[in-house]
């Protein structure tokens, strides 16, 4: 379940603490980048928060809400399930 994909994700050596503080947000429900610097407590969108979505990207652990449309405004991110 969901609490497995969450300890391998975090056990798999992400590169960053903002890597894992993100699974961790991303926990309770999809977040678009703004919600997730929120829960992170950032007031913006920093670089360490766009680099480590794109690497739980890049390793499967998220992935987009809308798959068709990669950059738009209103994209969210969610944990893979089952991962």
């Amino acid at each position: 379940g969901l609490e497995s994909g969450l300890e391998s994700g975090l056990e798999s050596g992400l590169e960053s603490e903002t890597a894992r503080n993100v699974l961790l947000a991303l926990a309770d429900a999809p977040l678009g980048r703004a919600g997730i610097a929120q829960k992170l407590g950032h007031e913006r969108v920093s670089g360490a928060i766009n680099r480590a979505i794109k690497e739980l990207l890049a390793k499967g652990l998220i992935e987009y809400t809308l798959t068709e449309k990669p950059n738009s405004r209103i994209q969210k991110y969610r944990l893979v399930p089952g991962k």
